[in-house]
């Protein structure tokens, strides 16, 4: 089972619209998320595995296949696991879920995160 933690250098925050504002504290950037990788980060953040992320947004959205979903968030962890966001590990299954991130508390100016 592959496993997803976020690496102990990097805050985020979810917002309303269900985006995730993620900041790398080593390298000083931003990342924004939309709504759908929001969804997958928040699921593997929170200990679940590829799969378990694949199965909330397929819940969320019904009508996208999950060959299409299923893509998309390889894709998606590629990058955030090549930028150093992400980390993987092998978990056997049954054995606890990974600690909770540490969150970001404050506000963040779109123009910071938008050109």
């Amino acid at each position: 089972m592959r496993n997803f933690q976020i690496a102990r250098h990097v805050r985020h925050q979810s917002h309303d619209h269900g985006g995730v504002i993620i900041l790398d504290m080593v390298k000083g950037e931003w990342l924004a998320l939309n709504a759908t990788a929001g969804d997958l980060w928040r699921a593997w953040g929170a200990g679940g595995d590829f799969e378990e992320g694949v199965r909330v947004v397929a819940a969320r959205y019904p009508a996208i296949s999950r060959q299409r979903l299923r893509a998309d968030a390889e894709h998606l962890a590629s990058e955030l696991v090549s930028r150093g966001l992400l980390t993987v590990g092998v978990t056997p299954a049954g054995n606890a879920a990974l600690p909770s991130p540490r969150r970001i508390k404050t506000q963040v100016s779109p123009a910071l995160l938008w050109p």
